[in-house]
């Protein structure tokens, strides 16, 4: 994984080169998503993120990088090790599913080091006790120091990181699907056995979609799928036998679950030459459509990307010089979307705004004379 965040100055260069963030990304990824199938040994860890890990969780975790390096600054050196990354890539994580802005993580961060929390004890032992005192690697010693961090972060930020009970599954439905709390209270029990029926039907035992911070957001899927005649049996099974989670982001899952279908949107970061741009978009694979056979190499703008179609998506936009604003920009429109499927992407383009524009100008009228007259197949390119 080629992400900007491990550029940070706390990753040697030695670092970077034998193969240690490929051992973070690895044990980020199998402790986000596998905690529960946790491999002590890299070689055993790899092996078993060949067989049961998935593109989007990879997809995820460079999401929360993206997030993470908006926010970054010099004195979270001494956080982001690369013995610990993975432990507090994991927290993000959990963060994330709080719908906060990103700069509050951050202000925990300075609050962790400032007020010294790692010394703060817990059932007797404190974060820096477990860190001294046994193998890091081993599971119950991961367990644990997540334990520990998730009580300081929803501490720290006044959240609850407890179980939600009757009344709160009520209210996060009724506030998610904009419907009567009085009505719902009413059919509250129907709709939690018919929950746990549907789970024991498509999901097996031991999986973290079950856990129970999850079942918010499983009631409220399963109010929707009664209130608009939606079947979810299909939808849970075919999620459940590729995921080991839930998603964070409750609303999204519970639209796009409850519709059973996809929003194909996210929020894109047009990263050029000398510029960034950024728009929320559908149907990104169009900008590596040609209408005209054969195509021409300078029509598109660079790794595929059609010129005309860049103008399209991001001519109207703002732009900014500053790689970071464009990233808090970005992060901000995706947290206030109710569905983004694809999260915060960057679309990378070797080229000038001023020559794309150039570009697109003099390839547009070829395009549209071809359509017009239907003259060739759409040729796509790969794009990157």
């Amino acid at each position: 994984m080629h992400n900007r965040f491990f550029k940070n100055d706390v990753y040697k260069e030695m670092e970077r080169n034998n193969g240690t963030i490929e051992r973070i990304v690895t044990e980020s990824v199998m402790c986000m998503f596998h905690l529960d199938k946790w491999q002590k040994q890299s070689r055993n860890m790899g092996e078993f993120l060949n067989r049961n890990s998935s593109k989007q969780e990879f997809d995820r975790l460079n999401d929360n990088l993206n997030r993470l390096e908006a926010v970054y600054d010099e004195s979270f050196g001494d956080i982001f090790t690369s013995k610990d990354s993975f432990i507090w890539f994991t927290l993000f994580e959990k963060f994330t599913s709080y719908d906060l802005p990103d700069r509050s993580f951050a202000d925990f961060i300075r609050s962790y080091k400032a007020d010294r929390m790692w010394e703060r004890k817990f059932n007797g032992e404190s974060f820096v006790d477990i860190d001294k005192n046994r193998s890091t690697k081993d599971k119950s010693v991961i367990v644990r120091k997540l334990e520990i961090l998730e009580c300081l972060l929803s501490g720290f930020l006044k959240v609850s990181s407890a179980p939600a009970g009757r009344d709160e599954l009520e209210e996060f439905a009724a506030k998610m699907l904009e419907i009567d709390a009085g009505e719902l209270h009413e059919d509250i029990d129907f709709y939690m056995e018919s929950l746990d029926d549907l789970t024991a039907r498509a999901v097996k035992d031991g999986s973290g979609i079950l856990a129970r911070e999850n079942r918010p957001s499983l009631l409220a899927m399963m109010v929707y799928s009664y209130k608009n005649d939606v079947n979810l049996d299909d939808w849970l099974k075919e999620y459940a036998a590729k995921n080991d989670r839930y998603i964070a982001d409750q609303k999204k899952i519970i639209m796009n679950g409850g519709h059973g279908m996809s929003a194909d949107n996210g929020i894109y970061i047009l990263e050029t030459k000398d510029q960034y741009r950024v728009a929320h978009l559908q149907a990104i694979e169009n900008l590596s459509c040609v209408s005209f056979g054969g195509g021409c190499k300078a029509g598109y703008a660079d790794g595929g990307l059609w010129s005309a179609k860049v103008v399209e998506m991001w001519g109207g936009c703002k732009y900014t010089r500053s790689r970071t604003k464009a990233l808090e920009i970005a992060h901000r429109w995706a947290q206030r979307l109710p569905v983004c499927e694809y999260g915060v992407r960057i679309i990378r383009c070797g080229k000038t705004w001023k020559k794309i524009l150039g570009d697109a100008r003099k390839y547009a009228r070829r395009e549209m004379e071809c359509t017009k007259t239907g003259g060739g197949a759409c040729r796509t390119f790969q794009g990157r």
